[in-house]
């Protein structure tokens, strides 16, 4: 029936929990038996909200009319302001499961025509929770089209009347009607239907109606984690009502699958603060913006190294990138060190952890390393032997400055007695090495090899050979560096006078192969190295 607006509602959000009167709410339709008042049933035993609520079969029994065909119907209301309208009510339901049932329709054309709010297992969001959970309702088919709605019992079925399903107490259902928006006159009813048998349950309540513009509802927060130090998750929330998701990130791109994701991860590649601006749409289009700054971090390290092997000199200073943004650096060490420079490092490696607020830690690792010629080496050689009446000429190599044992400080010691000799020796930047030699004494044993000879013509030890017993010596080589023949089978009596095809051979170390006869008549060999220096 067409029935003029006696007044019309356009003050939202709109909330009727009938406490004061029927709010404008009135009943009708065939065999009516809806109540306004305190439930006191055995299952609905409350209202839904305060005192008062609208329940079928009166306010105490548990009977609801045969042949039902009844509803009430709500004032007018002018949506002309709503651009997404929500509608939500409390309700409880104690029928016949699959044959009596109620349901929530609309008309915008005066009561004409009535459309079903929403349709039966609609997937439970919170924009349509606690919705239709029964399509089919035998006695609704004919009355309301399609038949769906609320139906059940908490009861157990008993013969043919069926039982389960039911509420089993108040809960709110809430719906969209999008479609809804802009309509200058709508009207709301609850309808109710029952059959004439198996009509001894509670029937339908309702209670707490109410009408809201639904971005109240509408969320967009960003949170995020960390995947690595510039990959970073984000996500909605509170995704639950939301059904589209749209990311920027702030660096000139979006979010791969955007209409369709609450959470994706995206990777910065330069380092920054970037807002990301998450827009989200929900399940009846209302949306809503929410943004999040993030900070991406980048280390450079700058160091110095250490001078001299086993000196404390060394550094480190941490360049941190966006300039200017506040954070914390904290070195690994066994008392964790503040700040972005180190300093009086040994050689090894620098762990450090930088952080900041809205942004993922940066870990770095830095090494810091000894200078080239910060690593000062001589050589001895192996432990030897010598015989007082033949002194061994020993060296350690090229150097700036040299320390022995003994008190010499030049490049070579002359050794004729037995014990430990000691070699300090300096280079240009001050650095210092050590090396030693155990000396025996042995007149009768194998041949020995000199480790240096100054083969400048002034008279003191220009040539080298193998010294000692040479009558047990059967041949020796002298090699360069790379391994390269210098002399091949030189006898027991020769001697290298420091000349390469006719010219004098370049300073350095060269390594001498001796073979000789032991004093068991074995034929044995044995390498030593030769400084040669001008």
């Amino acid at each position: 029936m067409n029935a003029q607006c006696a007044s019309t509602v356009s003050s939202f959000p709109y909330f009727e929990s009938f406490e004061v009167g029927n709010g404008g709410w009135s009943s009708s339709g065939s065999n009516d038996d809806w109540a306004l008042g305190t439930p006191g049933k055995p299952v609905i035993r409350t209202a839904g909200d305060g005192l008062n609520s609208w329940i079928t079969g009166g306010l105490t029994l548990s009977f609801y009319n045969f042949g039902e065909r009844s509803w009430v119907e709500s004032p007018c209301f002018d949506f002309s302001g709503l651009q997404f309208p929500e509608v939500s009510l409390m309700v409880f339901w104690e029928t016949e499961y699959q044959y009596d049932g109620a349901n929530l329709q609309y008309s915008i054309d005066g009561g004409s025509s009535w459309v079903n709010v929403g349709n039966a297992n609609e997937s439970g969001t919170c924009l349509s929770e606690n919705w239709f959970n029964r399509s089919g309702i035998n006695n609704l088919s004919g009355f309301v089209n399609p038949g769906s709605g609320w139906s059940g019992n908490v009861q157990p079925t008993s013969g043919s009347c069926r039982g389960g399903n039911g509420s089993g107490d108040w809960v709110t259902a809430r719906h969209c009607v999008r479609e809804l928006a802009g309509q200058p006159e709508v009207r709301f009813r609850v309808t109710f239907g029952s059959g004439t048998t198996c009509n001894d349950f509670d029937g339908f309540a309702f209670d707490a109606f109410q009408i809201r513009e639904s971005s109240s509802a509408a969320t967009a927060g960003v949170l995020f984690s960390c995947v690595n130090e510039t990959t970073v998750q984000f996500s909605d929330a509170d995704p639950s009502c939301n059904q589209s998701w749209s990311w920027d990130f702030g660096d000139g791109t979006s979010g791969s699958s955007s209409e369709t994701v609450s959470g994706t991860s995206h990777t910065f590649l330069t380092p920054g603060t970037y807002t990301v601006t998450l827009e989200t749409e929900n399940a009846c289009g209302a949306s809503a913006v929410g943004t999040q700054e993030i900070n991406v971090l980048r280390a450079t390290s700058v160091t110095q190294a250490v001078s001299c092997a086993g000196g404390n000199d060394g550094s480190v200073s941490l360049e941190v990138l966006p300039s200017g943004l506040a954070h914390a650096t904290v070195w690994q060490l066994p008392v964790p060190v503040v700040g972005d420079s180190l300093l009086g490092l040994e050689e090894g490696v620098y762990d450090a952890i930088v952080s900041v607020s809205n942004g993922c830690s940066l870990e770095v690792s830095t090494g810091i390393e000894t200078r080239p010629d910060g690593y000062v080496r001589p050589e001895l050689g192996p432990d030897t032997f010598v015989c007082p009446d033949r002194p061994l000429q020993l060296g350690g190599g090229v150097f700036d400055q040299y320390l022995w044992s003994t008190g010499d400080d030049g490049p070579f010691v002359l050794i004729s007695d037995s014990g430990v000799i000691a070699l300090q020796v300096t280079n240009a930047r001050g650095c210092t090495g050590t090396d030693t030699l155990h000396v025996r004494l042995d007149c009768l044993g194998e041949p020995l090899l000199p480790n240096a000879f100054t083969p400048n013509q002034d008279g003191i030890n220009d040539a080298w050979s193998p010294v000692g017993p040479l009558e047990r010596v059967i041949g020796w080589n002298i090699y360069d560096r790379w391994g390269n023949a210098i002399l091949l089978n030189q006898g027991p009596y020769d001697r290298w006078d420091g000349k390469l095809s006719g010219k004098p051979a370049p300073t350095g170390t060269y390594v001498c192969l001796l073979r000789y006869l032991a004093t068991d008549g074995s034929e044995q060999q044995k390498t030593g190295r030769v400084t040669l220096l001008y």
